[in-house]
């Protein structure tokens, strides 16, 4: 199951860029992912990032270690596509 994301400006500056908000046909799909709980986020050089994933009322999110991974790799500013596969 895979989905992607363009990273906007407002992704980023928001208050809520500590978070990344999953679709929710992608959740629906991946029943398993315990909430809470962790996933791997794998770069193609093979690095691996555990982030959390957090639910609340407007969904299911990755949460602590979301932004990390996005400050390490530079993601802040539009024209990033992120895949999650």
């Amino acid at each position: 199951m895979k989905f992607f994301r363009m990273i906007i400006t407002a992704d980023i500056t928001a208050r809520s860029s500590k978070l990344l908000k999953l679709p929710g046909e992608f959740v629906k799909r991946c029943g398993a992912i315990n909430v809470p709980g962790n996933v791997r986020l794998q770069v193609p050089t093979g690095a691996k990032w555990r982030v959390e994933v957090k639910k609340c009322s407007e969904g299911v999110w990755l949460g602590r270690g979301w932004f990390k991974f996005a400050e390490s790799f530079g993601i802040k500013y539009a024209g990033h596509f992120l895949v999650f596969d």
